[in-house]
């Protein structure tokens, strides 16, 4: 079965159906272009999903070829080139469940799609401008301030023992 002849889809569907054998939904971990055969049945193909072409699909599996599985959906935003697909697209898999492998439910990749999008976008645009560390800033920190030290008593508000006391209390210890 092609995905793009889509009046023999349903065909194809049922046939497996009668046979017995399970068709699953696309994950990113294991689907190609195509229906794909796995040891728990037939995995629909990630093509066969409303909004993602053959070049999305081309950027996923060069992607998990590379970097091994995806572990959660921000992995994928950060692994899989921006420029080849969209929040649209992503929301697309969410639907189709296609990330239900990574161990979270539709609603909550749903609720993180924003979020991760946005970082996986920033550090793919560090990474094109050289900045290749989670924790490198875009510009070098001011150097802190020399640290003065104060000796015992000589805190502002005059405590004995250099504690802080409030204003208008007294200074005197407890008995």
């Amino acid at each position: 079965c092609f995905i793009e002849k889509t009046d023999k889809l349903a065909t194809c569907m049922e046939e497996c159906k009668r046979m017995g054998i399970p068709v699953l939904p696309p994950d990113v971990n294991s689907s190609g272009a195509d229906f794909t055969a796995v040891p728990e049945g037939i995995r629909f193909g990630l093509a066969g999903v409303r909004n993602v072409g053959e070049g999305v699909v081309g950027a996923i599996v060069a992607q998990r070829k590379e970097g091994g599985p995806f572990a959660s959906l921000q992995d994928f935003c950060l692994r899989v080139d921006v420029k080849a697909l969209n929040k649209r697209t992503i929301d697309s898999l969410v639907k189709a469940g296609a990330f239900d492998s990574t161990g979270y439910t539709r609603k909550h990749l749903t609720a993180m799609l924003d979020d991760a999008v946005d970082s996986g976008l920033k550090r793919q645009r560090d990474r094109e401008d050289g900045q290749n560390g989670p924790l490198r800033p875009a510009s070098p920190c001011p150097p802190f301030p020399p640290r003065t030290v104060r000796r015992s008593g000589s805190h502002r508000y005059g405590g004995r023992s250099g504690a802080p006391t409030r204003p208008g209390r007294a200074t005197s210890p407890r008995t």
